[in-house]
């Protein structure tokens, strides 16, 4: 929203409107041709589809909750419910239940980290399930035992201003800007536009601005917004 602004101040004949809703399909609305752009977590091989940016999914806990590093494997048991104590995860740690805060199915958050993890049996999963980023330092602030995950910006802005959360590294990777780009650090999802088909200059017009080194110098993005 913040580029579509600048956009727009760029070219005052220029409108672009956003839609968000939690049940809403934006690749169908693509195709039925309702909407000129979806701003997905995924290539769709029949639309024209482009990787605008990437983003980190932060694994969170606790800040109380001394565990600092946690392997993927552990994480894949840990989200179809095949892990259930910390004792199982780390060394010296406790024998109490591993509280899962888990997304809603529909974000893409949630989708680009199942498919990372290749999650298939989850039925035996316990989770609390939340909507927003917010909700999730929340119920995380109140619990030492839980375990979630956030995407990049929130994480870090949260870690910027002393909250209460500890972002784990992954494979003895650390999350941050370079090892997200550079995919040394294991968990991220594409930001695509998918697009219709036939020329729309100012759809095609916002994406190359969106591709352009012009847009890095005018993006100031709030500090807890997650795409």
């Amino acid at each position: 929203e913040a580029l579509a602004k600048n956009f727009e101040e760029l070219h005052p004949t220029a409108n672009i409107d956003f839609f968000w809703h939690q049940n809403a399909r934006p690749v169908e609305e693509v195709q039925k041709g309702d909407a000129d752009i979806a701003i997905t977590g995924a290539i769709e091989e029949e639309l024209s589809s482009t990787i605008v940016a990437w983003d980190g999914i932060a694994v969170i806990t606790n800040f109380s909750n001394p565990i600092e590093d946690i392997t993927t494997e552990q994480l894949k048991q840990i989200f179809e419910g095949k892990l259930k104590y910390w004792s199982q995860v780390y060394e010296e740690g406790p024998e109490t239940r591993i509280r899962v805060i888990h997304r809603t199915w529909n974000q893409n958050i949630r989708q680009g980290f199942e498919e990372y993890l290749s999650l298939k049996n989850r039925k035996k999963l316990r989770a609390k399930i939340v909507e927003k980023e917010q909700q999730t330092f929340k119920a995380l602030n109140g619990d030492i035992y839980s375990i979630s995950y956030v995407s990049m910006g929130p994480a870090l802005q949260a870690r910027k201003d002393g909250y209460g959360v500890t972002l784990l590294f992954v494979d003895g990777i650390e999350m941050e800007y370079q090892t997200v780009l550079d995919a040394s650090y294991p968990i991220r999802r594409p930001v695509v536009f998918v697009m219709g088909e036939g020329p729309n200059p100012v759809a095609d017009g916002f994406l190359e601005y969106v591709l352009s080194p012009v847009s890095y110098t005018h993006l100031t993005l709030p500090p807890n917004r997650e795409v």
